[in-house]
């Protein structure tokens, strides 16, 4: 049986030639810029914050594996896998005095991701844009809901992911209508050698 469509975001499975998937600590915006993210949500760098991805292509910075931060009313310190909108920290939380992501940053890390539509083996190799499905963030699981955007494969290196392989898991096929694939980012920005 083929899988079902349930979106879960970018989940890092394996690193390329290096030690693992880094996982690093950086700001939010405080306040009404914060983005609504959850774990597994695609993100970019923007004036040294975190912004959500978007719909649409790269180069990204990474991937969010949770969020922490300081309850204004509660004054307790917060770890989750999603941050809602409009956040603000009410104290330091890792340095910073702003909500913060951490981020899985290798330029060579490894995910699995569902694609919004039926994918095959010849689509190896090409490029593809995320895209959110029924909203960013599944409000029971504080989970991405980004998915690979089949729509849009190319040849074109602009876009946020490159399909590298289909996951090695039960009733997952290429062909199948919403298969989960192995991708990596596509130029992400720790890789570039100049400003995107």
């Amino acid at each position: 049986m083929a899988q079902s469509f349930a979106p879960f975001g970018l989940r890092a499975i394996a690193a390329l030639g290096t030690h693992g998937n880094e996982v690093r600590a950086y700001p939010l915006p405080n306040g009404a810029n914060c983005p609504d993210l959850g774990k597994g949500s695609p993100v970019k760098l923007s004036g040294g914050v975190i912004t959500s991805a978007g719909t649409g292509g790269g180069p990204l910075l990474g991937v969010a594996a949770g969020f922490a931060w300081i309850d204004p009313t509660t004054k307790q310190p917060q770890l989750k896998n999603s941050i809602p909108a409009d956040t603000s920290s009410a104290g330091l939380y890792d340095g910073s005095d702003r909500p913060t992501a951490y981020v899985v940053d290798n330029p060579f890390a490894l995910f699995m991701v569902q694609a919004d539509a039926s994918v095959t083996a010849g689509d190896l190799g090409l490029n593809f844009d995320v895209t959110a499905s029924g909203g960013d963030v599944n409000s029971v699981y504080g989970t991405s809901q980004y998915t690979l955007d089949a729509s849009t494969r190319t040849s074109a290196v602009g876009t946020a992911l490159k399909l590298v392989g289909l996951a090695n898991i039960p009733d997952n096929n290429w062909g199948d209508p919403f298969p989960i694939v192995v991708v990596k980012l596509n130029g992400p920005i720790l890789q570039q050698v100049s400003a995107a």
